[in-house]
C-alpha cells in the first residue's frame, strides 16, 4: 500500500509540475490604452506581461481644476460653463491634490474618515488584476450596489467609467 501511495504521489507531483510550466493568460503581451468619453474622460493603461497576464493598470480621469478666468472653459455635469486648468486627477500631487470633500482638509494625502479618490480607483484596479479581468460587478447606476455580492469594499465613487476604460483596453489585448 505504501508503494502504491508513493507511486501515486510521484505521478501527481509530475502532473502538477508539468501543468505549472505552460500556464499562460488570456491576453497578448503589450501595453494597451482604453478610454471613455463624456464629462470627464477616463483612460486606462493596461500592461500585459510576457505570459499573457494583467500585471499593471493605471486609471486616471481628465479633470478641470476650477480657476477664475482659467484658459479652458468646459461644461460641468449640469451643462454650466466653468473656467479652469485642464489636468488629470492623478497629476494633482499624485492624486492627493484632488479632494472629493472640499470642506475637509487633506493632510498627508488623507481626509479624516474618508478614502481618497485615487485609493478607491486603486482598489478597483487591484480587484481586476486579482481576477485577471473585469468581474461582473453588481452595480446600482454608476456605483457599486451596497447589497450586491460582487462589490469592492470601501469604494463609494462612480465606477462605470473606470470599468469601461479598463474593459476597452482589455478588449484590445484579448487573444
Amino acid at each position: 500500500m505504501k508503494k502504491l501511495f508513493v507511486l501515486f504521489a510521484s505521478f501527481a507531483l509530475i502532473f502538477v509540475l508539468a501543468a505549472c510550466g505552460g500556464v499562460t493568460g488570456d491576453y497578448e503581451p503589450g501595453v494597451y490604452f482604453g478610454y471613455t468619453d463624456g464629462n470627464q474622460n477616463t483612460f486606462a493603461v493596461v500592461t500585459i506581461d510576457e505570459n499573457g497576464f494583467i500585471s499593471e493598470i493605471l486609471v486616471d480621469t481628465v479633470y478641470l481644476k476650477v480657476v477664475d478666468d482659467g484658459p479652458v472653459t468646459w461644461l460641468d455635469r449640469n451643462d454650466n460653463p466653468v473656467d479652469g486648468i485642464a489636468t488629470t486627477k492623478r497629476s494633482l500631487d499624485g492624486g492627493c491634490g484632488y479632494n472629493m470633500w472640499p470642506g475637509q482638509p487633506v493632510e498627508d494625502c488623507k481626509v479624516e474618515g474618508q478614502i481618497m479618490w485615487h485609493d478607491q480607483v486603486d482598489l478597483v484596479v487591484a480587484d481586476v488584476i486579482e481576477n485577471q479581468g473585469v468581474p461582473t460587478y453588481d452595480l446600482d447606476g454608476a456605483y457599486f450596489d451596497e447589497d450586491g455580492v460582487d462589490t469592492v469594499a470601501g469604494v463609494t465613487i462612480r465606477v462605470t467609467a473606470y470599468i469601461s476604460a479598463i474593459e476597452n483596453a482589455l478588449d484590445q489585448a484579448r487573444k
